[in-house]
């Protein structure tokens, strides 16, 4: 059932002028509604600096209930201050839904790390105050700085809250030069890539980060099923290594599903070219599982195109009656 929100309080806000809210720095928490008889209810949260504060390191939590159909502000304090250079700067890339009884919710830059809030509430906040925790991202480890491809956070990084934990996935590609050939703009290759994954608590924080994950494209295995989808690689391209280790990669994306060993990567022959290819590796056992032809909304880039959800989980299929 839809629903039209109603408009906050323009006194809701510290200060004159717009105000806005990005869609990717806005939640949505399902919580369970308190009247008798009530279906479950939701917050749509977000968390906003306090512009009239000029050390632009304090929060303020922005809800809307859809119990009591109102807006709501609280002051979001930062539980240990020797992070407060890391939330002065903090971007928002998006917001996860952590769950549990206090409603926790991540605000997640992928440069630097999470905040960590709990919406409805937990045992140290007040009615007027809600702690935040940051916990900044894990290092690389593993992932050697030398000859890799870089560029927007979201083209090598994801982060996700799966089953109660948060889960973290890093993909390098590996690069050598190699001469300009038919193509626009392939000016060098694939040369393998690698995925590191990090998983940790809302509770752990920055100390319970565990590697899970840290392996190569070489190191996956590719059924002969799988191979038969994979894409023809052009005769320019060096054949000394896999079909799997020449693709350019990005954009990985945690499974939400109970299949949560599963990362998905956008893949393409050429980062600059118009065919794409979603291709599904199980991080666990080091193995390709899917590849499936991907169109793009952003034709010729590595651009961001897709997003996970587990919408499809509520569906029912439709039975279909076969007349013989």
């Amino acid at each position: 059932m839809l629903e039209m929100v109603s408009h906050p309080d323009p006194n809701l806000f510290l200060h004159h002028g717009s105000y806005y809210f990005h869609d990717d720095q806005v939640g949505l928490l399902r919580y369970r509604a308190n009247r008798p008889g009530d279906l479950d209810a939701y917050k749509i949260a977000t968390l906003r600096t306090d512009d009239l504060n000029p050390r632009m390191s304090r929060y303020n939590l922005y809800t809307y209930d859809s119990q009591s159909k109102t807006w709501d502000r609280k002051v979001a304090v930062l539980a240990d201050q020797q992070y407060e250079d890391q939330v002065a700067g903090h971007h928002c890339y998006m917001v996860m839904n952590i769950g549990g009884d206090a409603g926790t919710m991540g605000w997640v830059d992928l440069e630097r790390g999470i905040i960590l809030c709990d919406v409805l509430g937990g045992k140290e906040d007040s009615p007027t105050n809600r702690l935040i925790h940051y916990v900044p991202l894990p290092d690389g480890g593993p992932v050697k700085k030398k000859n890799i491809l870089r560029g927007h956070s979201r083209r090598y990084r994801s982060v996700a809250a799966v089953h109660g934990r948060i889960e973290y996935v890093e993909v390098q590609i590996h690069v050598r030069p190699g001469p300009r050939p038919r193509r626009l703009h392939g000016t060098y290759f694939s040369a393998g890539w690698t995925v590191v994954r990090w998983s940790t608590t809302a509770a752990a924080g920055n100390s319970g980060w565990k590697m899970d994950s840290n392996f190569s494209s070489s190191d996956i295995t590719v059924p002969a099923d799988m191979a038969a989808l994979l894409p023809m690689l052009p005769n320019d391209i060096d054949k000394g290594a896999t079909t799997l280790e020449r693709l350019h990669v990005g954009h990985p994306t945690i499974s939400l599903g109970d299949d949560s060993d599963v990362v998905y990567f956008m893949a393409k022959i050429d980062e600059m070219e118009e065919e794409a290819w979603v291709i599904a590796v199980n991080t666990k056992k080091k193995v390709l599982q899917g590849v499936t032809e991907f169109a793009p909304r952003c034709r010729y880039s590595m651009e961001f195109t897709y997003m996970p959800t587990t919408i499809s989980k509520y569906l029912t299929p439709a039975l279909t009656k076969v007349n013989m």
